[in-house]
């Protein structure tokens, strides 16, 4: 089908410091085959040579618009982002931290999918992080022609033991108003609380096939923060808001919780005992048991030794 001219997709970029990858990022943006896109910056506060790369490329192209976060939101990725959706106007929302890229046809394919879906979908595509020489080896949470509801979504997940960048959607402006703006109180997993709340709000997620999306993996720290232990309260609090969600749009998503909360407990069940067990009923409630740790850690050792064998031998 033919895409109306008018259909306008904001793409909301927020950036701090990372001026080295971001022009490549922006570069991904205007390849774009759709030609009706808006790209908001917002810089966080860099102190490096942002403004300089950014300014050269609006001068060229005046759909990039550059923004200082402002004031009356906070700093982070989350402000920057919410300050970002204030100032789009677009049908659509692709949301694209800085250091991540699109293909070419992302946009079009994706804004076509939505045109012939249900209002009220949202899409994604096939991924794959990324760094200098590494072939592309696609990743999805979704089959071709599934619609995920909200509880195959989070089952999905779990079988494929995988999870979905930010940038591999494309979601309609109207939905992403429903669900409410980002978290600016979670410095870590934003993503993961912020896509529960658009998958309860919506009637599905469908797959865009023929285009695909990167994730940038550096030995800096992205945007949104690194993981590491200072960052568990937060990881702690995102799932428990992820719970809160889903009991109150009565969604089982216990396997889910659980997956989540044992990989937690394995990182930080050794480092981080006292808020491990300040929180042990979120965890206990899941069918995860901090008690338990030398057992878990111990099983996922062995499991590590003993799968690579099983692979070679018996698949």
């Amino acid at each position: 089908m033919d895409i109306d001219p008018n259909i306008l997709v904001s793409i909301i970029v927020p950036t701090f410091n990372r001026s080295k990858y971001l022009e490549k990022t922006l570069k991904s943006v205007k390849n774009q085959s759709l030609q009706n896109w808006e790209c908001i910056i917002v810089d966080d506060g860099s102190t490096d040579n942002t403004a300089a790369v950014v300014e050269k490329i609006s001068g060229e192209d005046q759909r990039f618009q550059y923004y200082i976060r402002s004031k009356d939101f906070a700093k982070g990725a989350c402000g920057a982002r919410n300050y970002g959706f204030v100032k789009s106007r677009g049908k659509y929302i692709q949301w694209l931290d800085d250091d991540d890229l699109l293909s070419e046809n992302k946009l079009e394919l994706q804004v076509q999918k939505l045109e012939e879906a249900d209002l009220k979908q949202f899409t994604t595509c096939d991924w794959d992080v990324y760094w200098e020489g590494k072939d592309f080896e696609p990743h999805n949470v979704i089959d071709d022609d599934e619609v995920l509801l909200p509880q195959d979504f989070f089952n999905s997940l779990v079988k494929r033991e995988t999870y979905v960048p930010p940038h591999a959607y494309l979601i309609p402006r109207a939905l992403a108003a429903l669900a409410g703006p980002w978290n600016i109180h979670l410095s870590i997993n934003q993503d993961a609380e912020y896509f529960t709340r658009i998958i309860l709000v919506s009637n599905g997620l469908v797959n865009t096939k023929g285009c695909r999306v990167l994730y940038g993996v550096h030995d800096g720290e992205r945007i949104s923060s690194s993981f590491n232990s200072k960052n568990l309260a937060s990881l702690i609090y995102g799932y428990k808001l992820i719970q809160a969600h889903l009991k109150l749009r009565d969604v089982q998503a216990k396997s889910f919780m659980k997956w989540k909360l044992r990989k937690l407990l394995l990182l930080f069940g050794k480092s981080d005992k006292e808020l491990i067990r300040n929180n042990k009923y979120l965890f206990i409630e899941n069918g995860v048991y901090p008690s338990r740790y030398t057992y878990y850690i111990t099983r996922y050792k062995i499991f590590k030794i003993v799968m690579p064998w099983y692979k070679r031998y018996f698949k």
